[in-house]
């Protein structure tokens, strides 16, 4: 991905409102985070060739809870990130969760639909 196409995502990213994002096949070398604009981007690709790679884009208010970055390798990159406590409800099922299982949790946190709370989500 070279500079253009980083200013078409961090541009699509303000667009549409999306304040962290996962990329992957990124096809670039080495590792490490830089910003650009209000955009901090954490990669992590091969040393020698252009072949897989990731990256975590985060927006400035993001990019203000991040207590660090983990590059492990050109396929697995994490942030930690300094937040609420997650939901009970949530920690219960990824506590039941077979530890040979992957987990991957995903989901719109601030979603409101309808005028009317509904209990047990």
């Amino acid at each position: 991905m070279n500079q253009g196409k980083v200013d078409v995502v961090k541009g699509e990213m303000s667009r549409i409102n999306i304040d962290i994002l996962g990329i992957s096949e990124l096809k670039w070398t080495g590792m490490g985070h830089f910003i650009s604009d209000d955009y901090h981007i954490f990669y992590c690709g091969q040393e020698n060739h252009r072949r897989n790679g990731v990256a975590i884009i985060v927006n400035k208010m993001v990019s203000n809870s991040v207590l660090g970055y983990n590059p492990k390798n050109d396929r697995i990159i994490s942030i930690r990130l300094l937040d609420k406590p997650i939901n009970a409800n949530m920690q219960q099922l990824v506590d039941a969760t077979p530890k040979k299982d992957t987990i991957v949790i995903m989901g719109d946190w601030n979603t409101k639909v309808g005028s009317k709370p509904i209990t047990g989500i």
